[in-house]
This record gives structure tokens, C-alpha cells and sequence, in this order.
């Protein structure tokens, strides 16, 4: 199933409730999997479950890259050799100046190839391509990219390690689906077989990671992806007053989605948003700072 919620409706609660809901109908902790996108997230998640529930604690919760990475030090028989941030740019910096480009934009370029399950990059990064993955062979190691994209192809090329893996869990409980690109819904597909339940949760207004290769879409065609899926809505929130929650509904009807549903704000009126004309983002950024300062007593 895909949980459709928007902001203050309670995303995490709802994700570590499913995985207690599992576990006290007799499901084996080991056989749940729960994956969000930062280490962060999945700290919290093993936090809250840790706190429900004693045996909760055998739960993974993990991000993609930390999975990629497991399936790769099976796949290859040792862990992979992660590449330091400082060699990277460095290697990046040093092709981009060969070719005459920023190094931000060839870095969002090889980014957005290895989001994708493409054979060969477009002709015109096709050398620069090869000039960063001859330079990471060097180093023998890979980028964080590699890691979720090199399991896919690992478990697409050994059907024994992909059995192996799709008999590992029986739930696959995944956050902020609306953040996924297509090498991270490959994986899941890879990890998950016709006895394997899959639930998702999001919310496609949220979508931030586009520039690293997620697209919204996934979130519309999980049904497709995986087929019979229900799909649920939460529409309370409980974070914000009403005249915010109508404030930003008016914003986000000028993107009309026919499955969005109208938050419900269940704090109360509160107080009514104000609008505020700055010349600059740096008018901004102090306006905002004085203002909290003013709220908590006038400490700067």
C-alpha cells in the first residue's frame, strides 16, 4: 500500500506503528525492513521502535545507500571502499577544468546518470564519465551513487543473491517515497518477491530531491510497480493553526492534483500569517532572525 500524508499528519508515527502492528501480530523482527534517505532518519526510527518494544530492536532500519552497500559486500565478498569527499572533488574539480565547465554542474551530471539504470551516458558526458570512473578505479573504490546503483545491477546479475535477499524480509516499510529515483524503486524491486508486503508513505508536495535524480511520478505509479497496491490517504493535521494550513492550500492550488485532499488543522485558529515585503534574501534572513529573537525575549 502507499500512504499518501501531508505535512503534520504524522508520516513517522505512522511508518514505526505499522512495524509495532507487524510484530505484535507474530511477524519475526528480522523479516521487517524499514528505509528512509538520512542516517538521521533512520536513528529516529530505531529510536521510537527501540522505545515501543524490546525485540523491535532486531528491526533494520536503514537508509538505501547503507542497504546498497550490504547487498555490494555480499555481491563482492568485502565491504566497498567508500571515496573520501576531498578526493572526489578533487577529481571532479580536475576533469571539469579539462572540460571547461563548472565543477557543480559535471558533479550534478555524473549524480543524475547513476540516479538512473542507463548503459551509457549522453555522448556529450560520455568521456568525462569515463575520465571519473577511471579515476575512482585508481582509488579502488566507488562514490555514495555506486552504492545504490551497483546493487541493483549485483542483484539483477546473481539470481542466488537475489533470492537470498528477497527471502530476507516479508515487509518493506519505506519513508518519504515521494523523494525516490529510479535506481532506489529498482532496489525495492529487486529486494521484494509475491510473498512480500510493501507499504509506503509520502507526500508529492514535499518533493525536494529533484536535482539528484527523485521524481514525484513514482509516488503516482507505485500501484504499477507494485501491482494490487492500496492506496490511503491522511488528511488531519496536527502540527499547524488553520489559517496557516489555509494559507498554504491556497498556494498549492495554483499546482491542482486531483488526489491532493484539504488538510484539517486540529490546533485551532491561531494566529493569522502576515505577508512581508523585503528587498533582498539578506532583508530576509535578518528579518526572520529578529523576529525570533523578539518571540523568545529579545535575545539575540
Amino acid at each position: 500500500m502507499i500512504v499518501r500524508a501531508g505535512p503534520g499528519t504524522g508520516k513517522t508515527r505512522l511508518l514505526v506503528q505499522r512495524a509495532m502492528g507487524l510484530l505484535q501480530e507474530g511477524a519475526a523482527p528480522e523479516q521487517i525492513l524499514l528505509i528512509t534517505f538520512t542516517r538521521k532518519a533512520a536513528g529516529e526510527l530505531r529510536e521510537r521502535l527501540a522505545a515501543s518494544m524490546p525485540t523491535a530492536n532486531k528491526v533494520l532500519a536503514t537508509t538505501f545507500h547503507a542497504l546498497g552497500r550490504q547487498v555490494l559486500a555480499q555481491a563482492n565478498g568485502s565491504d566497498p571502499t567508500i571515496i573520501e569527499d576531498d578526493q572526489r572533488q578533487s577529481i571532479i574539480k580536475r576533469i571539469a577544468e579539462q572540460a571547461d565547465m563548472k565543477p557543480s554542474d559535471l558533479e550534478l551530471a555524473i549524480s543524475a546518470h547513476k540516479q538512473r539504470l542507463d548503459d551509457e551516458p549522453a555522448p556529450e558526458l560520455a568521456p568525462l564519465w569515463q575520465a571519473y570512473e577511471a579515476a575512482l578505479h585508481e582509488y579502488g573504490a566507488v562514490d555514495l551513487d555506486d552504492l545504490v546503483r551497483g546493487a541493483v545491477l549485483a542483484l539483477r546479475a546473481d539470481y542466488n543473491l537475489a533470492q537470498t535477499w528477497r527471502n530476507c524480509f516479508r515487509h518493506v516499510l519505506v519513508d518519504e517515497y515521494q523523494d525516490v529515483n529510479q535506481v532506489q524503486v529498482a532496489l525495492l524491486q529487486a529486494l521484494t518477491g509475491p510473498q512480500t508486503q510493501v507499504a509506503a508513505i509520502g507526500d508529492p508536495d514535499q518533493a525536494i530531491y529533484g536535482f539528484r535524480g527523485a521524481d514525484r511520478r513514482f509516488f503516482a505509479r507505485f500501484a504499477r510497480d507494485f501491482s494490487g497496491a492500496a492506496q490511503l490517504e491522511l488528511s488531519q493535521n496536527y502540527r499547524s493553526t488553520a489559517p496557516i494550513i489555509a494559507a498554504a492550500q491556497g498556494l498549492m492550488s495554483a499546482e491542482p492534483d486531483a488526489l491532493r485532499q484539504d488538510l484539517k488543522a486540529l490546533t485551532g485558529r491561531g494566529t493569522m500569517p502576515g505577508i512581508i515585503a523585503l528587498p533582498s534574501p539578506e532583508a530576509e534572513a535578518r528579518w526572520v532572525a529578529d523576529s525570533i529573537a523578539a518571540l523568545i525575549g529579545g535575545v539575540d
